[in-house]
């Protein structure tokens, strides 16, 4: 089987998803996920986590970190969009978020990745860290904390 070169340990697994799929509407979704997770069902392979990609189209990702005008409060975020997610966050689209509650707007930080499940994981890795990691990685980047929104449109 072809699947096995590529995930040995699921091939049983994903041939009966598959089978349920055919046979009950309910396991669809949770098909679906399986897919997206990487899993090749029925000869088709899926980008998989940030270790393997099997997809051709790639989409990139952006990790970034805000703050407000007095830089008291730090935001580590990540997106595919990054102009429109801060957009989202100065408009404050969503009042009663985290961003909004605090006005946290300012763009001080960004990574841009490849893959999006790579700019997912730093995410994770910065929001691990102190505060203090943090402050370190946006003046190694931005000294000043400049809004970095306006050098997107470049």
């Amino acid at each position: 089987m072809e699947n096995k070169k590529y995930f040995p340990h699921e091939a049983s697994f994903c041939e009966a998803r598959s089978a349920a799929a055919d046979c009950f509407k309910f396991f669809i979704p949770l098909l679906r996920r399986e897919l997206l997770r990487g899993t090749q069902c029925r000869g088709r392979l899926f980008q998989t986590n940030t270790h393997t990609r099997y997809s051709t189209m790639s989409k990139k990702g952006f990790t970034y970190i805000t703050t407000n005008d007095n830089h008291t409060v730090l935001y580590t975020g990540a997106t595919s969009t990054l102009k429109d997610r801060i957009d989202r966050h100065r408009n404050k689209k969503y009042k009663k978020a985290f961003t909004g509650r605090y006005n946290v707007y300012k763009l001080v930080w960004f990574q841009e990745f490849e893959w999006v499940g790579d700019a997912l994981a730093r995410e994770k890795q910065i929001k691990a860290g102190s505060r203090k990691k943090k402050i370190a990685l946006i003046e190694a980047m931005n000294p000043e904390w400049m809004d970095l929104y306006e050098a997107l449109d470049e």
